[in-house]
């Protein structure tokens, strides 16, 4: 007879779940929003609430602000831990990458429940950053600047880096190179954040791939000109 410990080991949940997620004894799929096991949501039976209010239509799972939440605090309280276990003299302020999940209502939660811990987004394309200008960042966020960068978008980054704490991350060396062009012709000076590579090997999950890398994706530094 199947039950819910074989569903919980044919999926794994225990394994990506973090506390969030279970498997109840009728074998639906339950969630923990604060992982506190004494409260929990049944998704069948949300599925079936949401359906008696849309139907027919695709029903789609609604974010939990609770785990958005919950998350964050988690992921900060981990650093600020351990800034204070090494007397680290820097600061942390976490970023979140809007290519994770674009769906307006999770970005705008986790601004909101992040705003304690001065959470700010990371862009990667022009479209991005002009959505997560339209998302009400505090100024004091971080609005961080990644992937391809052509002339419209260092243009556009350049042009409102005064109204918002941006920060242009090179991400190949030759892009620093026009960012300093773009800069010159309009007047401004640009903040700019560079993509390291450690000689330090870190212990973590995703180690061996950055180790794994070619060292074309870091070209040596090349004195000013």
């Amino acid at each position: 007879m199947w039950k819910a410990d074989d569903s919980l080991e044919l999926y794994g949940i225990e394994n990506w779940g973090n506390g969030y997620f279970s498997v109840n004894d009728k074998g639906n799929i339950i969630i923990f929003p604060n992982k506190d096991r004494a409260k929990s949501v049944d998704v069948m039976d949300l599925i079936e609430e949401i359906e008696k209010i849309q139907r027919p239509g695709v029903s789609r799972a609604p974010p939990l602000p609770q785990i958005l939440e919950d998350r964050i605090n988690e992921i900060t309280g981990a650093f600020l831990s351990s800034i204070a276990e090494f007397s680290y003299k820097g600061t942390y302020q976490p970023i979140f990458p809007m290519k994770v999940n674009q769906r307006k209502e999770v970005i705008e939660y986790i601004i909101k429940y992040g705003a304690k811990h001065g959470i700010g987004l990371e862009v990667g394309t022009k479209a991005e950053l002009l959505a997560a200008l339209s998302l009400g960042l505090p100024k004091e966020a971080l609005l961080i600047c990644n992937g391809y960068k052509d002339e419209d978008y260092l243009r556009l980054a350049l042009s409102i880096h005064n109204a918002n704490n941006i920060v242009i991350v090179v991400d190949l060396f030759e892009e620093l190179f026009d960012i300093l062009k773009y800069a010159e012709q309009m007047g401004i000076t640009p903040r700019v954040g560079m993509r390291v590579k450690l000689f330090a090997r870190g212990s973590g999950r995703w180690w061996s791939r950055v180790a794994s890398r070619p060292s074309s994706a870091c070209p040596p530094a090349r004195p000013w000109s």
